[in-house]
This record gives C-alpha cells, structure tokens and sequence, in this order.
C-alpha cells in the first residue's frame, strides 16, 4: 500500500473486508459486498480458517466500477426481506479502492456520477421502508496526498485517503468526522513543538 512495502491495497482491501465482516451483527455477519457493477452480498460464515476466507474473497474479486445504486439497493432489499430492525442495518458503507471516488464509482445503467438527486431518492427509498440510510465512506488506500487524511465532499461522503495505522484506527474505530480527524491531528505528538512554542507568547 505503500512505496516502500510489499504490501498491495488489494491484500489491504481483503484483509479489511474479513475484519469488518466478523464484526458486523445480526444477519450481516461474516457478510461482504463486492465491488462490481453487479454487487452481490459475499457470506464468509462457512469458512473456517483465514485462509478459507481469503480464498472466497479472492473469488469474488473483480476489476470493475460499483454500481452505488445496486449497493443500496442490496441492503435495503435484504433488511426488507429479513424484516430487519434498524439497529442490525450497517451504518456505514464503506468502499476500499486504490483510485479516486469520481473514477470508480457511478450509477450502472445510466453510467452516470452520484449527484444530490441520487442521494436524497437512496434516503427517500430507506425511510419508506422505515430505515435510516448507511453513510457512504470511500477510503482510497493508495492516495499519498500528505494532507489531513479525511475530508467530506459536497454530497456529505467521507473521503478517507492513505494507509497508515493511524489511519486504520481512525477508520476502524468508526472517527470519520473530518473535524474531529483534524483535532487529532493537531493534537498529535507531531504537532507538540508548534502547541508547546505557542504557550510561550
């Protein structure tokens, strides 16, 4: 995931979506979508080793945009079906790629880009169906921008950019707020000299 790491953002990517899958609840544990113009809802609760569950992820693996619409859809269709309570509904959507959100992501048959329009028929679409909609969060492992590592665009998605631990743990922990990421910047030990000088004017 980095330039001087044998690791890549696809094995990064697969070993999150077990991490996430084994923490999910209710009927979305051990549960993964994939990242397809025809997204599927991935179950990983029959294998039993991390090995196992690699090699299930590794065949579901595919080089193509997400279908943003069939995601939620997938979702909301499942939680219908199941007659799911809110609580067990993901509350957040989380997309991992190695490429920037506008380039990757779109609406499938009408190869178009998620707009405000797009978003508020998805929230619409939920509340009908009496749930609250998933926030959609899009972390670019490979991004490198050397800047505040989370930020929001006009459509309220969280960008995540880079991998580092800190920005796992910042992910994991569910502290997407881009605010609240940059208070924890600044309050980093990197940041001590600049905080410990202003003291002393």
């Amino acid at each position: 995931a980095t330039k001087d790491s044998t690791v890549t953002c696809m094995e990064v990517a697969f070993s999150l979506a077990v991490y996430f899958a084994e923490r999910s609840s209710g009927r979305f544990k051990d549960k993964y979508i994939t990242f397809s113009s025809r997204p599927s809802l991935v179950d990983l609760s029959e294998a039993k080793t991390l090995k196992e569950k690699l090699n299930i992820i590794r065949g579901h693996c595919y080089y193509d945009n997400t279908n943003l619409e069939a995601v939620f859809n997938l979702i909301l269709d499942f939680a219908v079906s199941n007659q799911l309570p809110q609580e067990e509904l993901p509350s957040n959507i989380l997309i991992l790629s190695d490429m920037e959100f506008d380039s990757i992501v779109d609406l499938g048959s009408y190869g178009r880009r998620p707009d405000e329009a797009f978003f508020t028929t998805m929230k619409r679409r939920f509340q009908e169906k009496g749930y609250s909609i998933p926030r959609l969060i899009f972390w670019n492992i490979n991004s490198r921008t050397g800047t505040i590592p989370v930020k929001e665009n006009d459509l309220g998605v969280a960008l995540v950019s880079g991998f580092s631990p800190a920005i796992a743990k910042m992910v994991l922990s569910n502290k997407t707020d881009p605010f609240e990421c940059l208070l924890e910047q600044l309050n980093s030990e990197r940041y001590q000299a600049i905080e410990d000088a202003l003291k002393d004017i």
